[in-house]
């Protein structure tokens, strides 16, 4: 029941205090009288608290009204601004300026934007170019091991051309060397006359007992006429016996004054050089020096011919060819290593039997 009647007593003073019809306050002022103040002080503040626990409504008026309630000066509020052109104006200005700086923040951002991505490209191409630099220098050092390889190969390269120019002339020089070799055996008549269905072994027999006049039996590997520009062809003459060869060669000299004559076969290279050296030995013989040819090396003196040294002995001439292969008179030469007038038939060794 006292609670009840509290409850009753404080809705009543709360009704009465938003009317402002408390005899104890001024109505024009608002003021508290000062008799009794402390005790209506502590009444408004506890009707205040319960003001609040009983309303949720905080408004400005409310507020206002509880300031006033718990002090005794009362809230004086300012007055609202006068709205007038200038402050207008001045706001719009701002706000235009606000809203530039937002449009040059946009652009801003966009840049900053770009520049990102800028930067990302950069990022990108400074790994790219970060691994193309790796890849030279790998490239570069590679290259360096090739050019290494290249000049110790070209040297090996160059050391093999030496080598093999050297056994290229070794090979022709022992080539020459196994075709004389190869040609000892063998001899080569000229002058004697082509005799139609002639035995050409029987013939040179023939010939070898009555203008070499050796009667010994004198025994043929091989015989046989070899084709020539000349008339009549030689006859190439294979002895079995290199006993019987010499022979026979040794008594060319019984050949001189007769159409005929004969001579060692040789190669065709040591035969070209023969061809140029006989024309430098029969002037050496007509200056009545001594002069020899032995296969392709003149000796004059015992010296081994020397184009400076001998060059008296060097003019302008042609290859001799012995008259009895055209004339039937010309001088038979000995070929003891000094035949001097090799005949042209001779300077070919692979030309085709009759």
């Amino acid at each position: 029941m006292t609670r009840n009647k509290l409850n009753t007593n404080a809705k009543r003073k709360l009704k009465d205090l938003s009317n402002n019809t408390d005899p104890e306050f001024d109505s024009p002022t608002q003021q508290p009288y000062k008799k009794g103040s402390k005790k209506l002080s502590k009444n408004n503040t506890s009707v205040h608290s319960i003001h609040e626990g009983l309303s949720s409504d905080k408004t400005p008026d409310n507020q206002k009204h509880a300031y006033n309630t718990q002090t005794s000066t009362p809230l004086h509020w300012p007055p609202p601004p006068v709205a007038d052109n200038n402050v207008l104006g001045h706001i719009m200005q701002y706000i235009t300026t606000i809203d530039s700086r937002l449009s040059n923040l946009e652009n801003m951002d966009k840049k900053i934007d770009k520049l990102e991505s800028f930067c990302e490209n950069m990022e990108n191409l400074y790994i790219r170019v970060k691994k193309t630099e790796t890849g030279i220098e790998t490239l570069t050092s590679q290259m360096t091991e090739v050019q290494d390889i290249c000049v110790s190969h070209k040297i090996k390269l160059d050391e093999l051309c030496v080598e093999k120019d050297t056994m290229w002339v070794a090979i022709a020089a022992g080539g020459a060397d196994l075709q004389c070799e190869s040609l000892k055996q063998n001899l080569v008549f000229y002058g004697v006359v082509d005799q139609p269905g002639e035995n050409t072994d029987s013939l040179l027999k023939g010939f070898i007992r009555s203008e070499i006049n050796i009667k010994s039996e004198i025994k043929f590997v091989n015989v046989r006429r070899i084709n020539s520009k000349f008339n009549p062809r030689p006859i190439l003459a294979s002895f079995e016996s290199l006993k019987d060869r010499e022979k026979v060669r040794r008594s060319a000299y019984r050949l001189k004054g007769t159409p005929f004559s004969l001579s060692e076969q040789y190669p065709s290279d040591i035969l070209a050089k023969r061809k140029r050296l006989i024309p430098i030995l029969k002037e050496a013989r007509s200056q009545n020096v001594k002069a020899v040819l032995l296969k392709d090396k003149l000796y004059i003196d015992n010296d081994v011919f020397d184009p400076l040294k001998h060059k008296q002995f060097i003019k302008e001439s042609t290859v001799a060819f012995p008259s009895g292969a055209s004339s039937g008179n010309s001088k038979a030469k000995s070929t003891v290593g000094s035949n001097d007038d090799d005949p042209d038939p001779n300077s070919s060794m692979a030309e085709k039997e009759d």
